[in-house]
């Protein structure tokens, strides 16, 4: 580095010396210079050395502090201080190079405190459970967290790219392109184009220079309601039916008093018969009601399957006879105590044994068996009857669903029982399932948490 002034003073240095030295030699015009002119060399030399002399404390004094200035600035200033780092010179120059300094430091931390701001504001967006999506003035996407990714299934990087692009929506993409062209917030709800289906959200508003999306999934929440219409229909239907049937044959008897004794009987047990179908969609439906409640808490008990399962052995016991079912339990004297409410177990097995009676053809067979498999205990109910197809396999637990919806009315069933199954199990934090069983017929599994060795079996 070299300072103006310093090129200067050497520049008049030079001229100094170059004219004395002319005239020490000679005229211009090439004649000898006479003693009267070394008067003005001997004064020209000291000014030469005087200002040769101040451009080197220039030198020290400017160039020096300016080099130590611009190497501060160009260096890292982690670990040092913020003044007292410059070389020593002028006063000015040491004012003004800390000031830089200092400036320069304070424009570091300000910009580490933003980045800082930056990093913890995409932390919160990262672990939001919503989706945000964000869009420059093009549309174009500039961010987007893991729920949103999620939410919208993107897998590959969508940065730079556009939400038809990224996502594959043109429904997205028109509201996106909306909000750009007039500002002002909107709302849709659209279909993800991949197998999922799921059903989305995105609310959408202007910022500065572009566009947010919150985006949320909203698949369960249609599920929900579209069960909740769903089983108000089949409630209706359900309770219909039957009261149809009571009503018609109670109108028919009032109005016919000479009506044979023999109809008679036959109306009153139809009307006996459907009350009865009546009163068991009341207790399924108040059950269900009460497994699916929050509320509902199990009360857990230490109890014996093999006593659970007498209990509903007795209630099915004259519909297996009438079918000559063999109906069986096979439990090794090993298997470890439940963990239960007694309830919800009796209701489990009685409504997976109703139905293995009534899939089982006449003559027919059904076991009900068990193992331990470490805290847990694994149950299941086999019969030889059609079984259940390996796509309907899901479905057979929802409320109200019949694989044979005629002979499921005729016999009085209605349609809860294996929902109350899935439910009581779930509640104990077991799983559930059906598989085909072997050589044919339905295999209805689920497990229940198993009492630690020893406890003694609550009383009933």
């Amino acid at each position: 580095m070299k300072t103006p002034l310093l090129a200067a003073l050497a520049a008049l240095a030079g001229g100094i010396l170059g004219g004395a030295t002319m005239l020490a030699l000679g005229s211009p015009g090439g004649g000898r210079t006479g003693p009267g002119l070394m008067a003005p060399l001997l004064v020209l030399l000291p000014a030469t050395l005087a200002a040769l002399a101040a451009a080197l404390v220039v030198e020290r004094r400017v160039r020096a502090p300016l080099e130590s200035i611009l190497r501060s600035l160009q260096a890292p200033t982690a670990g040092r201080g913020k003044s007292g780092l410059l070389a020593r010179g002028a006063t000015e120059i040491e004012s003004l190079g800390d000031a830089l300094l200092r400036f320069r430091v304070g424009v570091e931390d300000e910009a580490r405190g933003t980045e800082g701001e930056r990093q913890r504001l995409f932390r919160i967006l990262e672990g939001m459970p919503v989706g945000i999506l964000a869009l420059d003035g093009r549309g174009r996407i500039t961010l987007v967290n893991e729920a949103g990714r999620e939410i919208l299934g993107i897998r590959e990087d969508p940065l730079g790219r556009t939400p038809v692009e990224a996502v594959r929506s043109g429904e997205l993409q028109a509201a996106v392109d909306a909000v750009v062209r007039d500002p002002g917030a909107r709302t849709l709800e659209f279909t993800r184009a991949d197998p999922s289906r799921r059903r989305v959200t995105a609310h959408l508003f202007p910022v500065e220079a572009g566009v947010v999306a919150v985006i949320q999934d909203v698949t369960r929440m249609h599920r929900l309601e579209e069960a909740r219409r769903d089983m108000v229909a089949n409630i209706g239907h359900e309770l219909r039916t039957p009261l149809s049937a009571i009503l018609g044959y109670l109108e028919t008897m009032e109005q016919s008093p000479d009506l044979a004794a023999e109809d008679r009987a036959r109306f009153l047990g139809i009307i006996s018969r459907n009350s009865r179908r009546l009163e068991r969609l009341v207790k399924d439906l108040s059950q269900l009601s009460r497994l699916e409640s929050d509320a509902f808490e199990p009360r857990r008990e230490v109890l014996d399957l093999a006593a659970a399962a007498r209990v509903a052995l007795e209630a099915l016991s004259p519909r297996a006879a009438a079918k000559a079912i063999d109906l069986r339990v096979e439990l090794p004297p090993e298997l470890p105590r439940l963990s239960a409410d007694r309830g919800a177990l009796e209701a489990v097995l009685l409504n997976l044994l109703d139905n293995a009676v009534r899939a089982a053809p006449p003559g027919g067979r059904v076991r009900l068996a068990a193992r331990g498999e470490g805290e847990r205990v694994r149950i299941w109910v086999e019969d030889n009857g059609p079984g259940v197809p390996r796509e309907l396999r899901d479905r057979v637990f929802e409320r109200f669903y019949r694989l044979d919806f005629g002979r499921s009315a005729e016999e009085g069933g209605t349609g809860l029982g294996l929902a109350i199954v899935k439910h009581a199990v779930l509640q104990h934090d077991g799983e559930v399932g059906v598989e085909e069983a072997e050589g044919g017929g339905a295999h209805f599994w689920f497990t229940l948490p198993a009492a630690p060795a020893g406890t003694p079996v609550s009383s009933s």
